[in-house]
């Protein structure tokens, strides 16, 4: 089963998704505050300092090898692009949704650097199309994430597993309740439909040693 995981975001958004995803698993994850509630400094980065664990505290019905999609909207971008400076995380994660909240310009420039782990994902759904998709999205409102959106796909450079999507007259709260469900159910929910889990999937095992053979068989079991 996939499961789609929404880090800073309201029940009626999660509503959304499970109707762009209907068979999967939707959860919503919310704290009130800013970047600091999220972040490995003092938030749930913190508390939390593997994916795995965060996993395990807000979606223990996950595995690895299941088909897992994160999105992290404004606040919520904290935490999502901490797990992916972890190589483990990025290969566990199917697809990885930035809705307005890669934040780090300056003027006109984008601050690469806290953003290592974002390029890295970029550029492993690039090479693996099929079984990751890297997704950054941006409003009017913040300039910051649409800044920094482009840089990173322009360090990440072209290829099919990266899609940058910028609404001219969105606001930053439609990014969460509107732009998220669009997004999923246009960039992933036909892309996992597809084949992207068990694809995802074989790809672990195969990390693990069991191939692709041994993939299949368990997906053709569930």
């Amino acid at each position: 089963m996939t499961t789609v995981v929404l880090i800073h975001g309201g029940k009626s958004t999660g509503a959304k998704l499970q109707q762009a995803m209907p068979g999967a698993e939707v959860v919503v994850v919310y704290e009130p505050g800013l970047s600091e509630v999220y972040d490995e400094k003092s938030g749930l980065a913190s508390k939390f300092p593997t994916l795995d664990a965060f996993m395990a505290r807000f979606a223990p019905g996950w595995s690895r090898g299941d088909p897992l999609v994160l999105l992290g909207f404004s606040a919520g971008a904290w935490a999502l692009r901490y797990y992916l400076r972890d190589p483990s995380a990025r290969s566990a994660i199917s697809a990885a949704i930035f809705l307005d909240g890669l934040y780090g310009n300056s003027g006109s420039q984008c601050n690469l650097a806290p953003y290592g782990g974002v390029i890295a994902y970029g550029q492993e759904a690039n090479a693996n199309p099929s079984a990751k998709r890297l997704v950054m999205t941006y409003s009017a409102a913040h300039p910051g994430p649409g800044i920094c959106s482009n840089a990173i796909a322009a360090a990440v450079g072209a290829g099919p597993g990266v899609f940058v999507r910028g609404y001219a007259n969105g606001d930053h709260g439609a990014q969460q309740n509107t732009v998220g469900p669009a997004v999923v159910s246009e960039l992933i929910a036909p892309w996992i439909g597809k084949g992207a889990g068990l694809a995802h999937v074989a790809a672990g095992l195969a990390l693990a040693g069991i191939g692709l053979a041994a993939a299949i068989f368990i997906a053709r079991r569930r």
